[in-house]
């Protein structure tokens, strides 16, 4: 995790429905930059003749299973910041609405 990353489990503002969605898209931006890494390391690594396309098929979902946890556990700290970042924008928005009715 990145130094200064906020874990998940210790925002206030993800009590809200909008900002459990915005937790799970920034996760879920999270998981698909690290499956990206991950595919891209594994291209330039030797397999050998395992290559084959149940091979590659099963390493794909691996590859997506170790991500959605990585993202999950916010290990890279990427969905942190993606999180905090429009956070500020769209729970922020929300509540200001929401003080206004």
């Amino acid at each position: 995790m990145l130094t200064g990353a906020i874990p998940a489990t210790q925002t206030i503002k993800d009590t809200t429905a909008k900002g459990n969605e915005l937790r799970k898209a920034t996760q879920g931006v999270e998981a698909l930059f690290v499956q990206q890494l991950l595919s891209a390391m594994r291209r330039t690594a030797s397999f050998g003749d395992s290559s084959n396309g149940a091979t590659a098929m099963y390493r794909d979902l691996m590859d997506q299973a170790v991500a959605q946890e990585i993202a999950r556990t916010g290990r890279f700290g990427i969905g942190d910041i993606l999180y905090r970042q429009l956070a500020e924008r769209v729970l922020d928005g929300e509540q200001a609405t929401e003080g206004e009715r």
